[in-house]
């Protein structure tokens, strides 16, 4: 290879063609850019819904393997978290705002849901066998054929906005 050559190959005298291929070439470096940053941005939104505890922001999380049954999301934010079927017999979820929460079929037997906020949340075909929905907040909350049974309902706020007076289901 000698002068010439190289000279020849500078952009000036290579014309359209080198900005053409400068172009693909950025373009492909941004495009991999951007898929890097979506898996980055994945695993760290994974990461966060999955570190649950007391006071965890866990909105907008859903919770397809996150075994729950039993565990401590005392005031939790869960706003809009997806938790259909999920087996959350025992959970702590006293405080926790579920505001839009999807709990479909989810079991919360025994759950503590102690001054939580179920507003506009989805319990239809849910259990809430000796649930403690004391204080609660269920306004808009759809309950469609959901099992109720031994449920504690004092101070609850019912779906349709009143207020539980000492009646045992709203």
């Amino acid at each position: 290879m000698n002068w010439d050559s190289i000279r020849d190959m500078h952009p000036k005298n290579a014309g359209p063609l080198v900005f053409v291929a400068i172009g693909l070439a950025l373009l492909l470096l941004f495009n991999f850019g951007a898929a890097v940053w979506y898996v980055v941005d994945q695993r760290s939104e994974n990461a966060r819904c999955a570190a649950t505890g007391p006071n965890a922001d866990l909105s907008d999380c859903r919770f397809d393997t996150v075994p729950l049954a039993g565990v401590d999301l005392s005031g939790a934010d869960l706003t809009n978290a997806s938790m259909p079927s999920k087996r959350m017999m025992g959970a702590d979820l006293a405080g926790a705002n579920l505001t839009g929460a999807n709990l479909r079929g989810a079991d919360l037997s025994q759950a503590d849901l102690t001054d939580a906020n179920l507003t506009s949340a989805d319990l239809t075909r849910s259990k809430l066998l000796d649930t403690i929905l004391t204080r609660a907040d269920l306004t808009g909350a759809t309950l469609d054929r959901a099992k109720v049974t031994g449920a504690k309902w004092d101070g609850t706020r019912c779906p349709d906005g009143t207020t539980n007076d000492g009646r045992d289901a709203c």
